[in-house]
């Protein structure tokens, strides 16, 4: 993994520590297919891929709910709203390309960096 439960909180993270690790874990294998591997030796990179893992931590948590198809609810008035698929990979997309591509660029190499 490459961000710590104590980095996570400073950033404004509110999971409890058993769902961040399982969430952590989670973001670290998607940031390693996104970077096809190249994330785990990039030193200069460290700062960048402990900001996104953290981020994507709490994606992942709305992930869950996701996997239902579920984006939001409203029990009163019982609405539904349901999440575009298309729509949720440009916004994980884009939070890779805002923490990995500078001061290194870790999405080059698998066609991400700037779609």
């Amino acid at each position: 993994m490459y961000s710590t439960y104590q980095q996570y909180q400073k950033r404004g993270g509110k999971l409890p520590e058993e769902q961040y690790l399982v969430n952590a874990q989670k973001a670290c294998e998607l940031i390693d297919y996104y970077t096809m591997g190249r994330a785990a030796s990039a030193s200069k990179m460290q700062d960048q891929l402990s900001a996104c893992e953290c981020d994507l931590v709490d994606r992942m948590k709305s992930a869950e709910t996701a996997s239902a198809g579920i984006q939001s609810e409203n029990n009163d008035g019982y609405s539904v709203t349901f999440f575009n698929r298309t729509e949720r990979k440009a916004e994980l997309l884009d939070l890779l390309k805002r923490h990995l591509t500078f001061p290194e660029n870790l999405l080059a190499l698998s066609g991400w960096a700037f779609v």
